[in-house]
């Protein structure tokens, strides 16, 4: 049986869309866990508040961004929030 490995990406930023709730909320606290800091990037503002607290209680830096990936201008302003 092969053990998991544990990816060390502390230093790192993860930006994943769609992380408000679902497999994208699973995926940046999985990302968080390793040490990532996270930039939630997605539409539903009103999730947020809920999405950043559970990111950040793995002990890294986490912006929300409105972020509609169908437009390229939203797009862009997401990633100069996160630079």
């Amino acid at each position: 049986m092969n053990k998991c490995n544990v990816i060390d990406l502390t230093g790192k930023v993860a930006i994943i869309t769609g992380a408000e709730r679902g497999i994208g909320l699973a995926l940046a606290k999985g990302y968080a866990a390793a040490g990532a800091d996270i930039v939630i990037a997605g539409m539903m503002e009103e999730e947020f508040p809920n999405a950043e607290a559970i990111v950040k209680a793995e002990n890294v830096d986490c912006i929300c961004v409105k972020t509609d990936v169908s437009n390229e201008e939203s797009v862009k302003a997401m990633v100069k929030a996160t630079m």
